[in-house]
């Protein structure tokens, strides 16, 4: 083997043995590529200290909605961290349709990363991020550009759609 050959070979596995380190770094954190509830990229980095999600990647949420009280959980996800980092908030939701109730975010969340469409389910909570709303789902609305999961709540989903006119829901962190 000629000496300039050695050299190009001996690069070679320097770089391969770096991207290795490298590869190994990013999956030691215990980092799920994707979050389950968006197929967003996960990451436990947040904008701030109070955003950080609890361990396992979720944030525990209590919801106050017109009285009743119930839980839920936010998602590890960009816009979801956002949510958390304004928390708590107390929000007026309105009708949209029989099967969702929307509340518009003067200042809209992060999307970073978000898929263009989501397909919530009856019991999640969305972000439609072309109108800047916060979005309760109590029914199946089906796949739609600009839906973007952050979250479920507990309990029945009567409690949002038995919910009429507009109504308030506080959200804060459940310690």
């Amino acid at each position: 083997m000629t000496p300039s050959r050695h050299a190009r070979t001996l690069s070679a596995l320097s770089v391969a043995a770096a991207s290795i380190a490298v590869a190994g770094c990013s999956t030691a954190s215990g980092s799920s590529p994707s979050d389950p509830a968006t197929g967003a990229p996960s990451s436990s980095a947040s904008r701030s200290g109070s955003a950080a999600p609890e361990p396992g990647g979720t944030t525990p949420i209590r919801l106050t909605i017109g009285g009743t009280t119930t839980t839920g959980t936010l998602a590890d996800n960009p816009t979801a961290r956002d949510l958390v980092s304004r928390l708590p908030v107390t929000l007026r939701f309105g009708p949209h349709d029989d099967l969702e109730k929307t509340s518009h975010l003067d200042t809209p969340l992060d999307t970073t990363g978000a898929p263009e469409r989501g397909d919530p389910e009856p019991g999640d909570i969305g972000y439609y991020a072309p109108q800047a709303d916060l979005v309760l789902y109590n029914g199946d609305v089906g796949a739609f550009p600009g839906i973007i999961r952050i979250g479920t709540f507990d309990g029945p989903t009567d409690l949002v759609a038995d919910q009429q006119g507009t109504f308030s829901v506080r959200i804060e962190r459940d310690r």
